[in-house]
């Protein structure tokens, strides 16, 4: 286990207060711009002491994990519960997660919502992602 002077703590402490601080301007702005009740953020998920540690959208590890497809607001289920167990198991309760597409939607919609013609084609062409 690596050791950290009380200096380097505290550096580390503000660089992570200081990304989470940037996550949450972020969330908040694309919320004001297509309504709070349209968009999704993986988040913690309370009530579940052990799966509480993954800090979901405010992670701030140097990995992230990005749906490909838009999600819903049923959250947390059985899939999200596993997939935060095996984000712990594995030492990622700090990684960032996030959707790549923030526009809730059912998969049945996916072409719509990540279409230029769809919603989320005013954030994100996905034909021009590489």
């Amino acid at each position: 286990m690596a050791h950290f002077s009380k200096r380097e703590l505290t550096t580390r402490h503000q660089e992570k207060a200081n990304k989470i601080a940037k996550l949450e301007v972020l969330r908040g702005q694309i919320k004001r711009k297509y309504g709070p009740e349209n968009v999704w953020f993986l988040e913690k998920i309370d009530g579940y002491s052990r799966l509480a540690r993954v800090n979901g959208f405010l992670g701030t590890q140097d990995i992230a994990f990005i749906g490909l497809n838009p999600s819903t607001s049923r959250f947390p289920t059985n899939a999200d519960k596993y997939f935060y167990s095996q984000l712990l198991r594995h030492g990622f309760d700090d990684a960032h997660l996030s959707d790549l597409v923030k526009i809730k939607a059912e998969n049945k919609k996916n072409d719509f919502v990540c279409g230029t013609s769809g919603a989320a084609g005013q954030i994100l062409n996905v034909n021009h992602v590489y």
